[in-house]
């Protein structure tokens, strides 16, 4: 009785947010919609399985971009809050797999997986073409990610990956650019666990090539550790070639304990000048925790640039971002349900955001000088019964300036579950108005499906659905918003 009471009332609850999310925005038939996002789905390449893979590679090419003004996770365009899980349910865990998809708009992708059963090496890759719902839009991108540890006592590891696409530049609806991006990107982290004293080396190397434009991120970190003590060093090289290049140096120590830790990095960037950021939190009671955050760094935009066709880059080197975080949580969890508040206060000496400074129709980066921002956010999950669980999300910002690009407020409510060989993830997503020159495109609201079935121990079945309300709305002025999308899939395990 208790359990079908928590239902009813968690199952109102959900109603209740979608009434009032749908009044938030009016959806249209799926005759009216004028358009959709100009890349590749997000649902159709997922993550390349590299569990011990430390370089956070995004899909292809749908991928993630740099922090908001007021958040430090990465954010995507279309929304800022991180669900539970993607509404495409979580593929079986497998060794050794094939999987292919094909969606709406002549989609397809083609994704393998191959991992040593010792786990000392590991390679995956993805070819994926979509014709997309505009005119002058096909996207084509494919990936290469592996993993190497040759022996485990020896502390070396070597990740990598290698990401190439091909898109068309459609342009906004009233001046058609139909140009043509072609864009690499590869990235590689080799570390090396000290013999001769406690701690590790690592080297970083990112490479961007889009067009005939090519920069590289070459980045040294040796760490040592004594006890509770920490020493960190590092050393950022950034070069556009032929044009500039930019150099950081820092040095900082960290102090941890189970409660309390706390830190304090000297930092120098060539052309930005030297900052001291400190680094603090501590749990003063067992669900409270108090924090102060602080980062100072050489911008890179450069991978989010080569994936949306309304963003560019050009080749000039920007400021360092600096920003300043004091943050409060509570956190209550317990056996039926666990939720956190959280309020955070930033100030950011530079920041950057997205605007169309030069008429051309694509986004550059542009900065915005002490920008001061409130957060407010609160997340819940609640399980129902045995395998199902229901989960919400919110985020609500108050800028001191008027931030274009950028959204102030996201909501997502969803339920998840599994049963049996079954698994399948709802949810939806409400995105507030944005600002932009001399306009303000409205919220709207996504309802996103997903279902996968474990057929048999080697055979995988999936199917997605996004925008099922066929939502109406521009990712930014000119560009259509994603409209109705559905995608099959079959992967064989080995």
């Amino acid at each position: 009785m208790k359990t079908q009471n928590q239902i009813l009332r968690t199952t109102a609850c959900l109603i209740f947010f979608t009434a009032w999310l749908w009044s938030e925005n009016i959806q249209l038939p799926e005759e009216h919609i004028f358009g959709q996002d100009q890349t590749i789905r997000k649902s159709e390449i997922p993550l390349l399985p590299v569990p011990e893979l430390e370089i956070k590679f995004p899909p292809l090419p749908f991928l993630a971009l740099p922090e908001r003004p007021y958040s430090s996770e990465q954010t995507s365009p279309e929304t800022n809050i991180q669900p539970q899980e993607e509404h495409l349910p979580p593929v079986f865990s497998s060794e050794r797999w094939v999987r292919i998809s094909a969606g709406s708009y002549d989609s397809y992708d083609l994704t393998f997986s191959y991992q040593d059963k010792t786990n000392r090496w590991s390679l995956g890759g993805t070819l994926a073409s979509s014709d997309g719902w505009r005119k002058h839009q096909r996207n084509i991108a494919s990936s290469l990610t592996w993993f190497l540890q040759p022996e485990k006592p020896s502390g070396r590891s070597f990740h990598g990956g290698l990401f190439i696409t091909r898109q068309q530049l459609p342009g906004p609806w009233w001046a058609p650019l139909t140009d043509i991006r072609e864009s690499l990107f590869f990235a590689g982290l080799y570390e090396q666990l000290g013999k001769l004293w406690p701690g590790r080396l690592a080297i970083g190397e990112r490479y961007y090539q889009i067009d005939h434009l090519g920069v590289n991120y070459l980045s040294f970190q040796l760490v040592f550790n004594r006890s509770n003590w920490e020493w960190k060093n590092e050393l950022d090289w950034q070069e556009i070639f032929g044009y500039n290049r930019q150099l950081a140096a820092a040095t900082g120590f960290v102090f941890q304990e189970e409660n309390v830790n706390f830190g304090l990095t000297f930092k120098e960037i060539q052309g930005g000048g030297f900052r001291l950021l400190p680094e603090i939190s501590f749990l003063p009671l067992p669900n409270l925790k108090l924090s102060l955050e602080s980062s100072y760094r050489m911008t890179d935009f450069w991978r989010e640039s080569s994936d949306y066709e309304y963003l560019e880059m050009k080749p000039v080197l920007l400021k360092p971002e600096e920003r300043y975080r004091a943050s409060i949580h509570y956190i209550y969890d317990r056996r039926n349900l666990s939720w956190t508040l959280g309020l955070s206060q930033d100030w950011w000496p530079c920041f950057y955001t997205r605007a169309d400074r030069d008429g051309n129709f694509l986004y550059e980066p542009v900065p915005i000088k002490n920008l001061g921002a409130t957060e407010v956010s609160f997340q819940a999950d609640i399980p129902l019964i045995p395998g199902t669980d229901f989960y919400l999300r919110m985020n609500q910002f108050y800028p001191n300036k008027r931030v274009e690009f950028l959204p102030e407020r996201e909501l997502q409510a969803g339920l998840s579950w599994q049963y049996h060989s079954l698994r399948g993830n709802f949810n939806l997503t409400y995105q507030g108005p944005r600002n932009f020159p001399g306009e303000t495109l409205g919220g709207y609201t996504q309802g996103n499906f997903g279902l996968s079935w474990l057929f048999k121990p080697e055979i995988l079945f999936l199917f997605s659905a996004e925008n099922l309300f066929g939502s109406r709305h521009q990712a930014v002025p000119g560009y259509p918003g994603r409209g109705r999308y559905f995608s099959v899939g079959f992967q064989k395990n080995f």
